[in-house]
């Protein structure tokens, strides 16, 4: 069993709600990855009902939004306990970079194979705002990324365009990341028709 990650693109919607900044689009679409890996429509599809599940006492339906899948996290921890600020300042930084941006609120993949989610960013978070921002602002392209855990392969498959690839057949969706780099437009210089929108 090992960590995955799936880069998809990012765009967003022209209008915020009561909710949060309302957010969807493509999340996979059954691309060979920068490690020769392609996820199966199958393998999303059964992954889908554990990631949606409610959570916690109050229910809450759909899986965390991240930021990078928390790459940056450690780094941006000791980054902020070295300003040397008020801990409830540096606190509320953390739990910035820490908690979700947002929530994916509905998932499914299409007869295509491409696996489309609805969810929102949470004007709470800090790290929501710039992002909703950037997507507004549309300087520059972000993307999506699904993130989990891979528990079986095969090798000797082929995508959704035919290339040779090791296909992923079983995972856990853990959660949908916001990335500013993701791996197959720069890999494979095509647009996966991944995004994220309103």
């Amino acid at each position: 069993m090992r960590n995955f990650e799936i880069p998809a693109s990012l765009r967003k919607f022209a209008n915020a709600n009561t909710n949060g900044w309302k957010v969807g689009g493509v999340a996979s679409s059954f691309h060979r990855d920068l490690d020769g890996e392609a996820i199966t429509p199958d393998a999303i599809a059964a992954a889908i009902p554990g990631f949606i599940a409610a959570r916690g006492a109050d229910g809450i339906i759909g899986g965390p939004m991240r930021l990078h899948h928390d790459f940056w996290t450690g780094f941006l921890r000791d980054a902020i306990a070295s300003l040397r600020l008020p801990i409830a300042d540096q606190m509320e930084l953390i739990s910035a970079i820490s908690l979700p941006i947002g929530r994916v609120t509905k998932i499914w993949v299409d007869g295509a194979g491409k696996t489309h989610w609805e969810g929102f960013l949470s004007p709470a978070n800090p790290v929501a705002r710039v992002i909703w921002g950037l997507l507004r602002e549309g300087a520059i392209h972000l993307g999506v990324s699904l993130g989990g855990k891979i528990y079986e392969t095969r090798s000797g498959g082929r995508d959704r365009l035919n290339r040779p690839c090791t296909l992923i057949t079983k995972i856990r969706i853990d959660e949908l990341s916001v990335t500013d780099n993701p791996a197959l437009r720069l890999t494979e210089g095509e647009d996966t028709g991944a995004y994220i929108q309103a």
